[in-house]
């Protein structure tokens, strides 16, 4: 069935049903996120043990182009891309800054 057409259809069941699958990918992506800093606080405390600078522009610019690429693929925009790799590259240095 076309998307559209089942929103379009005034269906309050059809609609709970897509805001529930909605609700439950923004669980799973909180999880996937919370999973990445657990990964990243263990780059931070190597980097820390071996005195390697957080932050790796050539790594962070190239990751960014590969996400850029893929996103590009699966129809979504360089822009929403960059904006929320970036918010995750952020939260991951920070993250790393905060290994003790």
């Amino acid at each position: 069935m076309n998307p559209s057409k089942v929103l379009t259809q005034n269906n309050g069941h059809t609609m709970l049903h897509l805001r529930y699958q909605l609700d439950e990918i923004d669980q799973s992506l909180l999880q996937l996120l919370s999973h990445r800093m657990a990964i990243a606080q263990h780059i931070g405390a190597y980097k820390k043990e071996n005195n390697i600078p957080i932050v790796q522009l050539g790594r962070w610019q190239e990751l960014l182009q590969a996400v850029i690429e893929k996103g590009e693929a699966m129809d979504l925009s360089a822009d929403c891309i960059k904006q929320i790799f970036t918010a995750i590259h952020d939260e991951s240095v920070r993250h790393q800054q905060n290994v003790k």
